[in-house]
């Protein structure tokens, strides 16, 4: 009996992949999904030129495309399938191991988020065979590359925070080079000054769970994984909505001594992340990216002040504090049941630290997703993201400078230091 094995009862994906009995000593894999991805084997060899861990490690790529699309798709990834798996059998060890797995997915659920989970619950799999609830299931992607600490990292991150549910791992996309057009240099600079500005407004309005969530760069337990349920079948934004899920949790840490390196080129993979948001400012040329407005954080602030204030309070008081409100901040709670849910909070906890916890399990990263769009929809026009770097740096009393790169410098610099 695994630790797991309800897991595989209720959740899994698909059956076993790998017929290869895996180490005792296994104490890491690392999940690729693949599509479409004719230059994945820089990322396996990014990986192979890691320093070694004291544990065993494995990589799982799956190389995947939609059953619908088997004419347009097979013939690439049949090719793709032969190379790796050639590469895999010259560059295996007892400590670091390559599994190329090739399969055509479902047309209804053909996606990233399908199969990442395929590839992460055959990492579980492999854990629950050995029954090591605390192995850590990495996610990657077939287009990034890593720092050579990068398995070394991993492993002494969750062995110095043995009660660790998960980690976000520090990234940089490149910014600079010879590799791809300065346009495209350009587009990544103004993107991932977005995915800053956002983490860093959310933690100046106190949430909690100010992490990126990028499905790259984050690594989870092995028990942790089956008893959320495991990844979803998303066709975008699976990282972010699994992660969510386990950061509520508690115990979800950053961990900024390595950096994962994800390629800033264009794709039409899925309508999120990095590829899709260069591609479009690039179809679109426009040179700048657009985010909300810093007043909108300015309310969500608030929000959570108000909704402190109600810890153990009664109903005629909550409803007092509602009708203060301004209607961009009333009109949000009414219609999303804001009495009602503080009341029943108020009713389950026993001190403001559990009144605290369960809110923010309420009040989640998707519903604050959910209130910024509303706000942008009927009250705040978005800004240029380098207007809202300049506001977070002016409210630490930090100098602005004029260009993208450079304020995109001082924030990686603000979170590489934060852990």
């Amino acid at each position: 009996m695994g630790f797991a094995d309800f897991y595989f009862y209720k959740f899994q994906a698909g059956k076993k992949l790998i017929s290869i009995q895996p180490s005792p000593n296994l104490g890491l894999v690392i999940a690729i999904p693949a599509f479409r991805e004719e230059n994945s084997i820089q990322a396996l060899e990014s990986i192979h030129a890691c320093f070694p861990s004291k544990r065993a490690v494995e990589v799982i790529v799956l190389l995947n495309y939609p059953e619908n699309f088997r004419e347009q798709y097979e013939k690439l990834h049949q090719q793709l399938f032969q190379s790796l798996q050639k590469w895999a059998e010259n560059h295996f060890t007892k400590k670091l191991s390559f599994f190329i797995i090739l399969r055509s997915l479902d047309a209804k659920n053909a996606g990233v988020g399908l199969a990442r989970k395929i590839a992460m619950d055959e990492a579980l799999r492999r854990f629950n065979i050995i029954d090591n609830p605390h192995g850590i299931i990495a996610s990657f992607d077939a287009d990034c590359s890593c720092d050579q600490n990068y398995l070394v990292e991993l492993e002494n991150h969750f062995n110095q925070y043995t009660n660790a549910t998960g980690c976000s791992i520090y990234f940089e996309h490149p910014i600079s080079g010879n590799e791809f057009k300065p346009e495209i240099y350009q587009a990544c600079i103004q993107y991932e000054l977005y995915l800053r500005c956002y983490i860093e407004a959310l933690r100046h309005c106190d949430f909690p769970y100010a992490y990126h969530t990028l499905g790259s760069s984050f690594a989870v337990r092995a028990d942790i994984y089956a008893r959320q349920g495991g990844m979803n079948k998303r066709k975008a934004g699976e990282d972010f909505y699994f992660l969510q899920k386990i950061i509520q949790l508690g115990n979800y840490r950053e961990l900024n001594t390595t950096t994962v390196i994800p390629s800033p080129r264009t794709s039409d993979r899925v309508p999120f992340g990095t590829g899709d948001a260069i591609t479009k400012l690039l179809n679109t040329g426009n040179s700048v990216y657009y985010t909300f407005h810093p007043d909108a954080f300015e309310l969500l602030k608030h929000i959570f002040k108000i909704s402190m204030d109600c810890f153990k309070k009664n109903s005629a008081f909550i409803k007092n504090i509602l009708d203060k409100q301004s209607l961009a901040i009333s009109g949000f709670l009414i219609k999303n049941k804001f009495i009602e849910k503080i009341e029943e909070i108020n009713a389950n906890c026993g001190n403001l630290e559990s009144f605290r916890k369960r809110y923010f399990t309420w009040f989640n990263g998707l519903m604050v997703l959910k209130f910024l769009n509303e706000l942008y929809s009927g009250y705040f026009n978005k800004i240029p993201v380098s207007e809202a770097a300049k506001s977070i740096l002016r409210r630490k009393d930090l100098k602005c400078p004029e260009e993208p790169a450079d304020l995109l410098k001082i924030l990686r610099a603000m979170q590489h230091e934060v852990s």
